[in-house]
């Protein structure tokens, strides 16, 4: 995929808050624009759903995951499944470090592109 451009809009509503650990949903109108090089560029209309939890076990370890539901307005047989998760690690004051996993499943990809994938990648970041 060479392009893919989304913008939506929709309520998010608080599930739960409780100390260290935070629950929402959300739920939106979205339209995806997709172009892939030697085909046609695509778009859909999708309604998307997802649902963010975060839980913090102490102040130097907490774990945020997301999982997403979009479906082809219409027609749910299209239908994308995402699931991020995080692991965060507040090393010091001002050095964290953080382990993040993205696992994506798409009924309808255009050709050449594969219907599932898996990244994961480890940052570290500075707070001034």
């Amino acid at each position: 995929m060479d392009f893919r451009y989304t913008t939506g809009a929709g309520p998010h509503l608080r599930l739960m808050t409780e100390e260290g650990f935070k629950m929402h949903f959300g739920s939106a109108l979205m339209f995806a624009y997709e172009m892939t090089a030697g085909g046609p560029p695509s778009s859909a209309w999708r309604s998307s759903s997802y649902l963010p939890v975060t839980a913090n076990f102490t102040t130097v370890v907490g774990l945020t995951t997301v999982l997403y539901y979009q479906s082809r307005l219409f027609d749910a047989s299209d239908l994308q499944v995402a699931l991020e998760a995080g692991l965060l690690l507040d090393l010091t004051k001002r050095v964290t470090f953080e382990s993040r996993s993205n696992v994506l499943k798409d009924t309808e990809r255009p050709a050449g592109i594969q219907p599932g994938s898996h990244t994961w990648n480890n940052r570290s970041g500075f707070r001034s």
